[in-house]
């Protein structure tokens, strides 16, 4: 990681997962979560800002963005639920 940057897409992904893990009917182990956010993040596109640039940060976090969050999650969640890489 280099200094002063940061995905904001990252940041994104894990707060949606942290919001709605609760909500998921699947399995709820800390394995599973990792799993889906791996997920997510392998299929939505990184979002790198400069973290000093707060107007920057504000604009990261687009409607379209966040969309795009909320349907990898979604699918990450039935998709790591439906097969877990676990017993």
């Amino acid at each position: 990681m280099v200094d002063g940057i940061q995905n904001m897409a990252e940041e994104a992904v894990v707060s949606y997962v942290n919001k709605v893990w609760s909500s998921n009917k699947y399995c709820q182990c800390d394995k599973c979560k990792r799993d889906v956010i791996t997920y997510a993040l392998n299929h939505v596109a990184p979002r790198y800002v400069d973290e000093t640039d707060a107007m920057t940060l504000v604009m990261g976090q687009s409607t379209t963005g966040m969309a795009e969050v909320m349907t990898a999650v979604t699918n990450g969640m039935e998709e790591i639920g439906e097969h877990p890489n676990h017993k």
